[in-house]
């Protein structure tokens, strides 16, 4: 996982280096995207494009909904490709690389046992790939009411935290089951219960007085190898 992120953190400087204005350049890592046709484009990856939306129980996920490809690793504009139209994007530098998936995330107001889809797509980081089972790493943002200190107005504060979602092979439709905000959080138990609601064995574990959220916060996307092992 973390040297996913570092490669994750390398292609980032090298996507806002590419794209910076009045400084030196820093070349654009080269990709491929396959399109939802079965046609695929390469180029280099010099930006992409985010939006704002609700996966599941997450209010606000920052979600990537398009990739801009350019045919020179210099170039100041490219071809903006999005999720909608797209199936999975690779980037890579030297023999580092990162994959997204083009997928859609989990309907809010809806249980993640019946995988109802969001309207739309977005590109979701692979960090996880076992027996079936994909993992993906994101971050979702909580707001939380408060008062100014000086004035008394109603404020609200935004804080980001790391999150982790999950699909089985061959689904469309991305499942969060992690925040680190779960880490303090009294129900968090009961976000893992529906996440992974349609394997009764590890509702089962997840149950156990033996379970404590401290196992799955230490080592969030490793809780998907006992996913894996009692699915």
């Amino acid at each position: 996982m973390k040297r996913l992120l570092l490669i994750l953190a390398v292609m980032a400087f090298a996507v806002s280096s590419a794209v910076a204005k009045g400084e030196e350049k820093e070349k654009a890592p080269k990709c491929t995207i396959t399109l939802a046709d079965g046609k695929t484009v390469s180029g280099y990856w010099i930006d992409y494009k985010t939006k704002k939306r609700s996966v599941g129980e997450f209010n606000i996920v920052p979600t990537i909904i398009a990739m801009t490809i350019a045919d020179t690793p210099d170039a100041k504009k490219g071809t903006d490709y999005s999720a909608d139209n797209a199936v999975r994007f690779v980037a890579w530098e030297g023999k580092d690389s990162v994959e997204y998936l083009s997928l859609y995330g989990q309907k809010p107001m809806t249980r993640p046992i019946n995988l109802k889809a969001s309207k739309d797509k977005s590109f979701w980081l692979v960090v996880y790939k076992k027996n079936g089972i994909i993992g993906f790493k994101g971050t979702e943002i909580q707001v939380f009411p408060g008062r100014d200190a000086l004035t008394g107005n109603l404020v609200f504060d935004h804080s980001s935290q790391s999150a982790c979602f999950y699909c089985l092979e061959g689904e469309n439709v991305v499942v969060p089951y992690w925040s680190s905000t779960d880490a303090i959080s009294i129900g968090a138990k009961n976000t893992l219960r529906y996440s992974f609601e349609r394997f009764p064995k590890v509702v089962e574990y997840v149950n156990k007085k033996e379970f404590k959220m401290k196992m799955i916060n230490d080592n969030p996307l490793g809780f998907l190898d006992k996913v894996v092992e009692l699915k």
